[in-house]
């Protein structure tokens, strides 16, 4: 599968790599998992609605979502700090 990073959640991976490689490396992990199996898995994924619906949501930390959607063979990741409001 290919990975898409909207530019917000690309600049969130990018902060992530410089406060804290721990999340960094964990949000590398769930990705991986998304690639093999995309709706279930680690992080406790879940299908958002409302305003985010098609999209779902993985936990990294108690405060903070991997959230994406799959686009044909294409992981689209929107964000990856904080929460869904």
């Amino acid at each position: 599968m290919n990975i898409l990073f909207e530019q917000e959640a690309f600049e969130e991976l990018q902060e992530w790599v410089s406060t804290d490689k721990k999340i960094f490396k964990k949000i590398v992990e769930l990705i991986r998992n998304i690639s093999r199996s995309p709706y279930e898995g680690l992080g406790k994924p879940e299908p958002l609605k409302y305003n985010y619906g098609g999209y779902w949501s993985r936990r990294i930390t108690q405060e903070d979502r991997l959230i994406y959607k799959i686009d044909d063979s294409t992981i689209v990741i929107i964000s990856c700090k904080g929460h869904y409001d």
